[in-house]
């Protein structure tokens, strides 16, 4: 059985180019909404049965494998030719057994890995 979780990430970084966007695995991307000095981004993830039987997290945005599955925040070249920058954003290593909404706040994307606030990733309404 699959279920579909609204991902929100609110990135404070100010740092983040206006042509970043969330990346999928065809490589486009989807770009988010400016909000004050930061950027709010939001995709659609499946949550399925993993192979042990606990919630894994699918989907177009998803890469990874099962327990290090991440999002890229992708920024592309100017002239095209590929990325300027990709940034990781780790999932949970497990999806909420139960909600409709998984929300973090990114406030460093400088590097290869963002890091979270201390709060982490928080299930929503």
């Amino acid at each position: 059985m699959t279920r579909v979780l609204r991902v929100e990430l609110y990135c404070s970084d100010g740092r983040v180019a206006d042509t970043a966007g969330l990346q999928d695995k065809s490589g486009e991307l989807t770009s988010g909404e400016r909000d004050g000095e930061g950027v709010r981004y939001a995709a659609k993830l499946d949550v399925r049965a993993g192979r042990e039987g606990d919630p894994d997290f699918s989907g177009p945005f998803v890469h990874g494998t099962p327990g290090q599955r991440f999002l890229y925040l992708s920024t592309p070249n100017p002239d095209g030719s590929g990325w300027l920058r990709r940034c990781k954003i780790m999932l949970p290593p497990s999806a909420p057994a139960r909600g409709t909404r998984l929300r973090a706040t990114l406030v460093d994307v400088s590097s290869t890995r963002a890091r979270l606030d201390s709060a982490g990733w928080r299930p929503g309404p």
